[in-house]
Parts: C-alpha cells; sequence; structure tokens
C-alpha cells in the first residue's frame, strides 16, 4: 500500500504558531465534549485518508464528519469551516485525486488540527501541556 508523500508530519514544516483568533469568530460550546473528540479525531482520519489514498468518497465523508462536528461545537462561519468547504469543493471536482492535491489537503488539515488543537486548549481553563511537547504553540 502506498503511503503518499507529504510534510504532514515534519516538525519544521510549520513555519509559524496555530492563528488562535482562526477561529475566534465561533462561539466554542465547551459541554460539547465528544463532538470535540470527534472533530479533531476525523480531521487526523481525513488527512490520513488522502495519505493512504482512499477513494475520493471517502474523503468526502471526513470532510462533512469535521464539517459536522466543527458546527456542532460551535465553531461554524470561521476561517477553518470555510479553508474545508473550498478543499472540499476542489477534491470533488477532481476525477482522481492528484498526489499533489493529497499532500496539499493533507498539510492544510495538518494546519487546522494545530488551529482546532489551540483554540480547544485556550478554551480549557487551566490546560496543561505534556512535559514532551516542544512544538510550536
Amino acid at each position: 500500500m502506498t503511503y503518499g508523500r507529504s510534510s504532514f508530519d515534519r516538525q519544521g514544516a510549520q513555519a509559524s504558531p496555530p492563528d488562535k483568533q482562526a477561529l475566534a469568530g465561533g462561539s466554542l460550546n465547551k459541554r460539547a465534549t465528544g463532538n470535540m473528540y470527534w472533530l479533531c479525531h476525523d480531521l487526523m482520519w481525513t488527512a490520513d485518508t488522502l495519505l493512504r489514498q482512499g477513494p475520493a468518497e471517502h474523503v468526502l465523508f471526513g470532510f462533512d464528519q469535521v464539517i459536522h462536528h466543527l458546527t456542532q461545537v460551535g465553531l461554524a462561519d470561521t476561517p477553518v469551516e470555510r479553508d474545508l468547504q473550498s478543499l472540499r469543493v476542489q477534491i470533488q471536482g477532481s476525477k482522481e485525486i492528484s498526489v499533489s492535491l493529497r499532500d496539499e489537503g493533507a498539510n492544510k488539515l495538518g494546519s487546522m488540527i494545530d488551529t482546532v488543537g489551540a483554540t480547544l486548549e485556550a478554551g480549557q481553563s487551566g490546560f496543561q501541556k505534556p512535559p514532551y511537547w516542544n512544538r510550536l504553540r
């Protein structure tokens, strides 16, 4: 099985910390913990599906799940949702998802993961980073 090529997991690929204001337009529903979990899970699942050469219908399913959970946690109509919708349209319009589009899409999803994570961290009072974390935050 081909796993694709991406800088998705490279530490140096991220030039700057995630934009903690990118989701500021939303109103985080801190009680929607299940949706928060599935939002992050589905972002990672969708990026993984892209990189593992998954079919377009599976990737699009992932986008639909992410958008659903993003809405449920109160973060619809934010730059992340607009970027997701744009990427979804781009993939939906492709007969076959090219390697470059898979790589670009996975990298965009990686940035979204960091942005959503930073937003959820900021929304949790007393959030403590694990001791091994040395990523940009």
